[in-house]
C-alpha cells in the first residue's frame, strides 16, 4: 500500500480543498449534496488509477468513467437506458459545461452550483486523486502530494472573504503531513537522493524547500493581498479594472464612499446602455448600484441587509418603500464596460429577468432594492427590469397640516410657487429610520453649521432645500477633479470649515454627498447616501448609453408621508442635474419669509414690571444670593494656574513633533508641486521612519520601494532620475507619475496600519532627527 504517511497527507490535501469550496458554493437546492459528487470522484478516480498496472490503460479507464459519469451527472434526460448518447446530448452537455465556464470567469463567491460547474470540479478532483494513487504507488511523493496543496492555494486566492487563522493553521498542518510522508518515503525507498561526487544531501533538503516555498504563498502571497485589498475589492471610488481582455477590461465602482479625493479621471467609456419604456423622460433617470447607510466618521458603507431571491414575494422593505406616486417603468439593460458582482437598475426593482441561462438563480435583491450577482457583469450581459419610479408630490412635501409652509406660503404669494396645500395626515416614522439618524463622534462645528444654515426653514423639506442650496451655490463651493495629493480622509470639518485646508469646499460628487448626507443627520433628517449613475445620453433610437462619467453620488433624505427623496448636492458641472429646485421651482434661500415685525410695549405706570435691559456680559454666576449671616464674598478662579500651565506646557510639547511634521510636509508638498521629486521622496522615507520601517542607508530608492510596495515604484524611479540625472527638477509626465505615487503610497500605508500606530508614529521623533 505504499507510506500511510503520504495517504494522510493526499488525503488531507484534497480534504481542505473541498472544506474551502464549501465558501465559494452555495449549498444543493435540490438532489444530493455537490460534495457528493466531488468525494466519489476522488473515490474512483483513486480505484482505478491503483487497479491499472499501466499508467496508459488507467488514464484511458478514467477517462471512460469520467466521461460516463459526466453525461449521467449533467444530461441524464438526453440518455436511452442511462447510458447511450443521443443527437441531443452534445448540445445540451456543451451548454451546462459552458454556463460552468462562465460561472468560474465572471462568478463572484459564493455562486450556484450548477451541473456543469460541479462536474468540472469533480474531474479536477479525479484527476488530483488518481495523480495521487500513482505517484504513491511509484514512489514519487512531491507528484503526489503537491497537486492538492497547489488546488486549495487556487482556492484560497479565489476566496476574498475574511477567513479566520484557523485556515492557515490546518494548511500548514498539512504541509507538515507531507513533509513527514516525503522523507518516510525517502528513508524507505531512498527517493529523494540527490549525491555529487562530495555532497550527499539530506532527505530533508527538498521537503524543507517545499516547506518554506508553501509558507511563503501561504502568508504572503494570501494574507498579504487581502490585506492590502480593501473589502470592496477595489481602491479608488471609481476603478479602470486593467488591462486585457474580457472580464478585466471595464470599469468598477467602489462599493463606498467618503471625503477622500482619489477620484480617477472620468473617461467617455460606455458602461451600459439601456432601453426605457414608461411614462418619463429618459434623459432625468438616475441609475442605481447601491444604497449606503452606515458612515464610520471616514466612509459611508453599505449596511448588512438581508438577501432575497428571484422567487420572493417583494424585495424591498414595505416599511421604507416610497408610499408616494410612482410612475411603472421597465427597462431593458445591456451591459458594456461595467465589471461589478452589483447591477444598475431604475430605483426599487418589482421583477428581474433575462434570456441568459447563467442570470437565472444567480441574483439576490437587498432589502434597499439594490440587485447583487453571483457573477460578475461582463460585456453582452442583458436583463430585464420592471420598477415603481417614485414622482414626489411637491404638494404634500410643501404642505404641513393642511397648510403650506412659510418657505413656500411666501414662494406662492409671489407668484413662484403654484403649488397648493393639501392635507398631511400624521405618520409615525419607522422604527428602523433611528440607525439612518447615527453618527460617530465628530467636530461639533459641523451641527452648530447645519443648524445654522436650516435655521430658517419650518419642516424638513425646506430644511433639506436649504441645505442642498448651500452646496449647489457655486459661490460656496466648487465641482473639481484637480484636486491637491495629501487630502486626508477624516477631515470632514476642515474641508468644509478650514479655509487653509487642502481643496477647501473644493472636490467632486463623493464629497458633496458625503458631508450633505452628514449634516442631514445632525438636524434630524435621516440620510443615506447612493452610488450609481446620473442620466445618460439619448441616442436617435431612444437607448439611453450612460458612460463612465456618468458615475455620481447623491443624498436620498426621509421625508415624512413620502418616504425616500432624492436630492444632489454636487455644484455646477459635476452635478447630474437631479437638484430639487428643478422639483420645487425656485432657490428656497430667494424666498425666506421676513421675520415679524416687534413693537415696544410700555408697561402701565402702575406696573410693577422692571425695565431689564439686555446685559450680553451677564453670568448667573455672579448673582449668588446673600445669606442671613452676611455678606458672601465670591472671587473668579483664574485660568492660568499653576496645574493648567503644567498641562499646557505639557500638551505644547507632546504636540511639537506633530506640527513640525506639518509644517515640513507643507513645504514639501509645495516643492513637489514645482517638481521637485526629493521632496516627495524624503516625506514617505520619514513616514516610514517613524513608523519603524526605516530602510537601509545602502539600498538604492528603487530596493526602498521594492521593500514597501509596487505604489512606490514609479516615485523611486523619478527621485534616481532627479538625483543622478542632470537636472534636480523635472517636469511633465515624470513629475505626475511621481505624484501619483506619492499618493498612493500614503493611502497604502494608511491601509496596512491602524489609526493608533500613526497617532504614534506621527508623535514620534524619528524623523525629525534623521540626516
Amino acid at each position: 500500500m505504499g507510506n500511510r504517511w503520504s495517504w494522510l497527507a493526499a488525503t488531507a490535501g484534497l480534504a481542505l480543498a473541498l472544506f474551502r469550496l464549501g465558501r465559494l458554493l452555495k449549498p444543493t437546492v435540490e438532489g444530493a449534496p455537490w460534495q457528493v459528487a466531488l468525494v466519489a470522484g476522488a473515490i474512483m478516480g483513486a480505484i482505478i488509477t491503483w487497479a491499472m498496472r499501466n499508467r496508459w490503460s488507467a488514464a484511458t479507464a478514467n477517462l471512460i468513467a469520467l466521461l460516463v459519469v459526466t453525461l449521467r451527472i449533467v444530461v441524464p434526460n438526453t440518455l436511452v437506458a442511462g447510458i447511450i448518447p443521443t443527437a441531443r446530448t452534445i448540445d445540451a452537455l456543451s451548454s451546462e459545461l459552458g454556463l460552468g465556464i462562465d460561472i468560474i470567469r465572471f462568478g463572484v463567491a459564493p455562486v450556484s452550483p450548477v451541473a456543469g460547474l460541479v462536474i468540472i470540479l469533480t474531474a479536477v478532483f479525479w484527476a488530483i486523486a488518481a495523480l495521487a494513487t500513482w505517484g504513491i504507488r511509484n514512489h514519487h511523493p512531491v507528484i503526489a502530494l503537491l497537486p492538492p496543496l497547489l488546488f486549495y492555494l487556487q482556492l484560497a486566492v479565489i476566496d476574498q472573504a475574511e477567513a479566520e487563522n484557523l485556515w492557515t493553521i490546518a494548511f500548514l498542518a498539512a504541509i507538515a503531513i507531507a513533509l513527514l510522508a516525503i522523507a518516510r518515503d525517502r528513508q524507505i525507498d531512498s527517493t529523494l537522493y540527490m549525491r555529487s561526487s562530495r555532497v550527499t544531501r539530506s532527505p530533508l533538503a527538498y521537503p524543507a524547500l517545499f516547506m518554506a516555498s508553501s509558507i511563503v504563498l501561504a502568508l504572503g502571497g494570501v494574507h498579504l493581498v487581502t490585506d492590502v485589498i480593501p473589502r470592496s475589492g477595489l481602491v479608488d471610488w471609481r476603478t479602470h479594472a486593467g488591462p486585457g481582455s474580457g472580464v478585466l477590461v471595464g470599469v468598477s465602482i467602489n462599493q463606498f464612499t467618503s471625503i477622500r479625493q482619489e477620484l480617477l479621471k472620468p473617461t467617455n467609456t460606455p458602461v451600459f446602455s439601456v432601453k426605457v419604456d414608461g411614462d418619463v423622460d429618459p434623459s432625468s433617470l438616475y441609475w442605481e448600484l447601491i444604497t449606503l447607510e452606515d458612515f464610520d466618521g471616514e466612509n459611508w458603507i453599505a449596511r448588512t441587509r438581508e438577501l432575497k431571491g428571484p422567487d420572493a414575494d417583494s424585495w424591498e422593505d414595505p416599511e421604507l418603500a416610497f408610499f408616494g406616486p410612482t410612475v411603472p417603468v421597465a427597462a431593458s439593460f445591456r451591459i458594456d464596460a461595467l465589471r461589478q458582482n452589483f447591477l444598475p437598475v431604475l430605483y426599487s426593482p418589482v421583477w428581474l429577468g433575462s434570456d441568459l441561462a447563467i442570470f437565472k438563480d444567480s441574483f439576490t435583491v437587498r432589502t434597499d432594492g439594490a440587485v447583487s450577482t453571483s457573477i460578475r457583469s461582463f460585456d453582452g450581459l442583458t436583463y430585464q427590469e420592471s420598477a415603481l419610479v417614485p414622482q414626489p408630490d411637491v404638494n404634500v412635501l410643501a404642505s404641513v397640516g393642511g397648510t403650506l409652509t412659510p418657505i413656500f406660503q411666501e414662494a406662492a404669494d409671489q407668484g413662484a410657487f403654484d403649488g397648493h396645500a393639501v392635507p398631511t395626515p400624521a405618520i409615525n416614522r419607522p422604527s428602523s429610520l433611528s440607525d439612518d439618524l447615527e453618527l460617530p463622534r465628530m467636530d461639533s462645528i459641523i451641527a452648530s453649521r447645519a443648524r445654522e444654515l436650516t435655521a430658517d426653514g419650518s419642516s424638513p423639506f425646506e430644511k433639506a432645500l436649504l441645505l442642498e442650496a448651500w452646496f449647489r451655490d457655486s459661490g460656496e463651493f466648487t465641482y473639481s477633479i484637480d484636486i491637491e495629493p495629501g487630502h486626508s480622509a477624516t477631515d470632514l470639518a476642515d474641508w468644509l470649515f478650514a479655509t487653509d485646508s487642502p481643496n477647501y469646499h473644493t472636490g467632486y460628487c463623493e464629497q458633496f454627498a458625503t458631508a450633505m448626507a452628514v449634516m442631514a443627520r445632525t438636524i434630524g433628517i435621516p440620510s443615506r447616501v447612493v452610488i450609481g449613475w446620473g442620466p445618460g445620453q439619448i441616442q436617435s433610437d431612444g437607448t439611453v448609453v450612460v458612460r463612465d462619467r456618468n458615475a455620481h453620488a447623491w443624498v436620498e433624505l426621509w421625508m415624512t408621508n413620502q418616504g425616500w427623496v432624492r436630492f444632489d448636492p454636487t455644484p455646477g458641472g459635476g452635478g447630474a442635474g437631479g437638484t430639487s429646485v428643478g422639483l420645487v421651482g425656485f432657490d428656497a434661500r430667494q424666498y425666506i419669509p421676513p421675520p415679524p415685525e416687534t413693537t415696544e410695549t410700555t408697561a402701565p405706570s402702575g406696573s410693577a414690571t422692571p425695565n431689564i435691559d439686555f446685559n450680553p456680559d451677564f453670568n448667573e454666576r455672579d448673582n449668588v444670593p446673600i445669606g442671613s449671616g452676611g455678606d458672601v464674598e465670591t472671587t473668579r478662579t483664574p485660568f492660568f494656574t499653576p496645574t493648567r500651565i503644567v498641562l499646557l506646557s505639557i500638551l505644547f510639547l507632546l504636540s511639537m513633533p506633530l506640527l513640525i511634521k506639518y509644517v515640513r510636509r507643507r513645504r514639501r508638498l509645495a516643492r513637489l508641486k514645482q517638481g521637485n521629486i526629493s521632496a516627495a521622496w524624503d516625506e514617505l522615507i520619514d513616514r516610514l521612519n517613524d513608523l519603524k520601517r526605516s530602510p537601509s542607508p545602502a539600498f538604492t530608492p528603487l530596493e526602498v520601494a521594492d521593500g514597501v510596495h509596487r505604489s512606490m515604484v514609479p516615485l523611486a524611479v523619478g527621485v534616481t532620475r532627479a538625483r543622478f540625472g542632470p537636472a534636480d527638477h523635472l517636469e511633465g509626465q515624470a513629475v505626475a507619475d511621481a505624484t501619483r505615487s506619492f499618493i498612493e503610497t500614503e493611502s497604502y500605508l494608511k491601509t496596512i496600519h491602524p489609526v493608533g500606530e500613526r497617532l504614534r508614529a506621527g508623535l514620534g521623533l524619528r524623523s525629525l532627527f534623521r540626516r
